[in-house]
C-alpha cells in the first residue's frame, strides 16, 4: 500500500476473497437470509475493516508475518458483526457473538491472504 488511506489492488481482492468466509460464518451463525446487498456490504465492511486493522499496526510497528492468522479472525469476526448490525441488528446476542468468534477462529489464512498482507503479490 502506498499510503494508509489508499487500498492496494490485492487489498481488495483480500476483502473480495474474505467475502465468502464472512457469509459462511453468518449462515453458520444462524443468519438465514444472505442478499446480494448484505453480500456487498460484506466486502464493503471489510476492506474498511482491513484497512483499519493495517492502519492500526503499522502505527504500532508490529509484526504482521506472525500474525496473519489473527488479523484474519479478528477482521472476519468484528466484519460479521458490524455486517449483522446493520441488517438483521436483533440477532445479536450474545450467544451468537460467542459463535461467530469461534466460527471466525476456525478460518486458516491462504498463502494468497499472507502475500497480500506482507506486500507481495
Amino acid at each position: 500500500m502506498s499510503t494508509v488511506n489508499e487500498m492496494s489492488p490485492l487489498m481488495v481482492d483480500l476483502a473480495a476473497s474474505w467475502t465468502d468466509s464472512v457469509l459462511e460464518i453468518l449462515k453458520m451463525a444462524g443468519i438465514r437470509n444472505i442478499s446480494v446487498d448484505m453480500e456487498v456490504e460484506a466486502w464493503r465492511t471489510l476492506k474498511k475493516v482491513l484497512q483499519c486493522e493495517l492502519r492500526w499496526q503499522r502505527s504500532f510497528r508490529m509484526s504482521m508475518l506472525a500474525s496473519v492468522g489473527t488479523l484474519m479472525e479478528h477482521v472476519l469476526r468484528r466484519a460479521a458483526l458490524l455486517v449483522v448490525h446493520k441488517y438483521e441488528p436483533g440477532q445479536i446476542t450474545y450467544e451468537f457473538e460467542k459463535q461467530v468468534r469461534r466460527l471466525a477462529g476456525d478460518q486458516q489464512p491462504t498463502p494468497q491472504s499472507t502475500s497480500c498482507i506482507n506486500g507481495r503479490g
